[in-house]
């Protein structure tokens, strides 16, 4: 098995680059609706034309087949373009800021408890 191309100026002859984009961004859609197959998404673009416009396909023409979103959905998870989506997303936000986060029970720690007052217990 091949691996798949670092650059997109790799891969040679193919879906134009406009396609791989609206694949990339079925892809990421795919993900945040937890949709667990490609014909789950393919079917959800083909009733939803919003989504279909969000993620870049023209409503004229026909989706990419099963198959093209499969071969595409590999690579993407192979080269991991959600955490490098996500890490970009991050880095443009936030930058270098740094965040905290502080935890706190706010349960009473006496409640429930018993405490054994035993003088005569011998310690090792």
């Amino acid at each position: 098995m091949r691996a798949p191309p670092t650059r997109l100026e790799d891969r040679g002859a193919g879906q134009p680059e406009a396609d791989r984009c609206a694949l990339a961004c079925a892809f990421l859609a795919k993900a945040v609706l937890d949709l667990k197959t490609p014909k789950a998404l393919i079917d959800r673009l083909q009733a939803d034309s919003k989504l279909r416009r969000l993620c870049g396909f023209d409503l004229r023409f026909a989706l990419p087949s099963e198959s093209t979103f499969s071969r595409a959905f590999v690579e993407f998870a192979s080269s991991e373009l959600i955490q490098r989506v996500h890490a970009r997303m991050i880095k443009a936000t936030l930058g270098k800021q740094l965040i905290g986060h502080i935890s706190r029970d706010s349960t009473s720690g006496c409640i429930g408890f018993e405490f054994c007052k035993c003088s005569n217990i011998d310690l090792i």
